[in-house]
């Protein structure tokens, strides 16, 4: 006998077979997003937080986030990451492992020194790193030097030679750009600028000619904020001797052939009224003679003496001093002789 199965029992047996045939192709597609399992990473690269710019000292205001993915794009998860600073900073976390989009975050805090800094990261088997640059700026003002300059020595009422320098610092010793420095001085002389702005490496310079005073002058430069001014200080002194002034002896009265009781005193000056020292004088009298050298040198006050023997025969005797070197600045003493 024949047997022939019934529709009922051809749709059974055909529709256990399809589910079959779905269950094995199902077993056989990826976990992954993509439908395609993840390979071994081969590239880390900066996905964002790269460039950033801030105070040293200071955390980044973006985490930096790398992606981790293998030869056909497609991220790796569960991959360590390490991260590494150069040139300063601090790294919150440096060792992550990558999420299920393949990124490893961390955070960055600027290190002390300002300009670059760099964070790379690197997975291991992956030959190049991903790299972030940083720019850290300077802190606030904290600290004012002087940098070149000071202790000159130069002649009244001239310019000094160099620029009178000071930098601007931050509290890690980082030059501060674009501040105010305010030079002044209370001891006379002019400041070419009296207000400088710091240029890129923190400096401001001026320029300064000294007051018409011999002896130690000052200079101050200040910036707000700061509590301790830098300060120069230098040596003027005096100028060319331009004349000679009585200081005392004049007018005396003596016996003949005697000496005059007090010695003759003048004190040479340069135009400013500051004493001349080493200016050599030359004395002449029309009567009598000197007691020692006609010639006298200055001392350290700007002063010469003579003392001057009246003559034999009575009478007015003038005396004049005259500098050595220049004939045309002259004084007369009076004496007379009794």
């Amino acid at each position: 006998m024949i047997s022939i199965a019934t529709p009922r029992r051809f749709g059974a047996r055909f529709l256990a077979a399809g589910l079959a045939a779905t269950v094995l192709f199902t077993a056989g597609c990826s976990d992954d997003d993509n439908g395609t399992n993840a390979g071994v990473a081969a590239s880390v690269t900066v996905t964002s937080g790269n460039n950033q710019t801030g105070t040293v000292g200071a955390a980044a205001g973006s985490p930096i986030v790398v992606t981790v993915r293998d030869q056909n794009g497609n991220p790796v998860s569960g991959q360590t990451v390490t991260f590494t600073a150069t040139g300063g900073g601090t790294i919150g976390t440096r060792t992550v492992t990558t999420n299920a989009q393949g990124q490893a975050q961390t955070t960055f805090t600027l290190g002390g020194t300002s300009g670059a800094q760099t964070v790379t990261a690197t997975v291991t088997g992956v030959a190049n790193p991903a790299t972030f640059t940083f720019t850290g700026n300077a802190g606030t003002a904290s600290q004012l030097v002087v940098t070149g300059g000071n202790t000159q020595t130069g002649v009244v009422g001239v310019a000094l030679t160099n620029a009178l320098v000071v930098t601007v610092r931050d509290a890690n010793g980082n030059p501060v750009t674009g501040q105010t420095v305010t030079f002044a001085t209370t001891s006379g002389g002019v400041l070419a600028t009296p207000s400088v702005t710091t240029n890129a490496q923190g400096q401001a310079q001026t320029t300064f000619r000294l007051g018409n005073t011999a002896g130690t002058q000052t200079v101050t430069a200040a910036v707000a904020g700061i509590t301790t001014p830098a300060s120069f200080t230098f040596m003027g002194t005096a100028s060319v001797a331009s004349s000679i002034v009585l200081v005392s002896g004049n007018n005396q009265t003596g016996a003949v052939n005697t000496a005059l009781a007090q010695p003759l005193t003048l004190e040479v000056r340069d135009a400013f009224g500051n004493p001349i020292s080493g200016a050599a004088v030359t004395w002449t009298t029309s009567a009598g003679t000197f007691v020692g050298t006609p010639v006298a040198t200055t001392t350290a006050n700007g002063r010469a003496t003579a003392v001057l023997m009246l003559p034999a025969a009575p009478g007015v005797v003038t005396v004049t001093a005259r500098l050595t070197n220049n004939a045309a600045v002259t004084m007369n003493f009076t004496a007379t002789a009794t």
